[in-house]
């Protein structure tokens, strides 16, 4: 069979240790993970596999793309996971700017024509641009390559696998505005509670609306619906408490590799730009995922470089600051 490809294309830099995130983060599904000798893994690149299907992902620093080729049965399954990871990646190192337009990255697709298909060099259609025909009711599209006019769902459904809510009873135009990128997304929202009792202080919670429809990310309607609502209760330790713990990972990670100890400087220089934010103004989910990331590179190390034992025991317990698990997350 024939791979299935997509790339990432980055317009004017691309984010460092961007790959080294999602090794980490996929490292469950590293090809020979149990044998760290023979891991399918280095500095550019990382093989994954789910049964027999496997997926290449490989970093070209010049000119700024990630390319990634799955083989095997059923690649859409692996491929949509891949693509989802690099979504939930990109939001943490671009924030709102992904909403920008232009976006500041082209998400390409491959041409499935009769002449496309088997070429190892396919013609490249930007994701966004294929949702703009749907959304203005074009339903074909051009290859350059070939001439020919192929059908835009077949472009996008044949890489990314429709979500649960995409598959019946919508029009092109709801199901695929529900479906650009990073519009459709858990939303976290904090909210202020302030206790009038004067022998309290002020608490700040947390309220995750999974599966929510919120304002303007609702299509047709400004109602918010909720199901499994999950609440966290930040504790009232102090920012400059917040802050030492970061410095004491700081003075942890300074034995580790430089590569590794680069990418978790980024994590926490991410971090404390949280931490000096109020309260109130906290992204707890981006805490999360930074507390996670920098907790798997130090368990990567454990045994091996010194300070890494330290390193995951104070991650732990800034993490447990927030209320958050992560050695339970990381298990998960």
């Amino acid at each position: 069979d024939n791979p299935l490809i997509l790339r990432y294309k980055y317009k004017t830099f691309m984010p460092k240790g961007l790959l080294t995130r999602f090794i980490v983060e996929m490292h469950r599904d590293i090809e020979n993970a149990s044998d760290p000798a023979n891991a399918a893994v280095w500095k550019t690149g990382v093989i994954l596999s789910k049964g027999p299907t496997r997926a290449e992902i490989i970093e070209h620093y010049i000119p700024r793309e990630i390319h990634i080729r799955v083989t095997g049965p059923r690649p859409r399954d692996l491929l949509t996971i891949i693509n989802h990871k690099f979504e939930e990646i990109h939001e943490t190192f671009y924030g709102d700017t992904l909403l920008d337009s232009p976006p500041p990255f082209d998400t390409l697709i491959p041409c499935n024509c009769k002449d496309c298909k088997p070429s190892p060099t396919p013609f490249l259609f930007g994701l966004d641009r294929l949702y703009t025909c749907l959304d203005r009711g074009r339903y074909t599209i051009e290859c350059h390559e070939s001439g020919l006019d192929i059908q835009v769902r077949s472009l996008i459904d044949g890489v990314i696998e429709p979500q649960q809510d995409d598959i019946e009873g919508e029009g092109f135009r709801n199901r695929d505005r529900s479906r650009r990128s990073y519009v459709k997304r858990e939303q976290n929202i904090n909210i202020n509670l302030t206790n009038t009792m004067t022998d309290q202080s002020p608490k700040t919670t947390n309220l995750d609306l999974r599966q929510a429809t919120i304002g303007a990310i609702a299509t047709d309607s400004a109602q918010a619906t909720v199901s499994n609502n999950t609440f966290t209760q930040t504790n009232n330790t102090s920012t400059e408490d917040l802050l030492k713990l970061i410095t004491t990972l700081r003075q942890s990670a300074a034995s580790f590799p430089s590569d590794t100890r680069q990418e978790i400087e980024t994590d926490l220089e991410d971090l404390e730009a949280e931490i000096t934010k109020p309260p109130a103004d906290r992204n707890l989910t981006r805490i999360k995922k930074r507390l996670i990331a920098i907790f798997t590179a130090a368990t990567l190390l454990a045994g091996g470089v010194s300070g890494a034992t330290d390193f995951t025991n104070t991650a732990i317990d800034l993490g447990q600051k927030f209320d958050i698990d992560i050695p339970a997350l990381v298990g998960h």
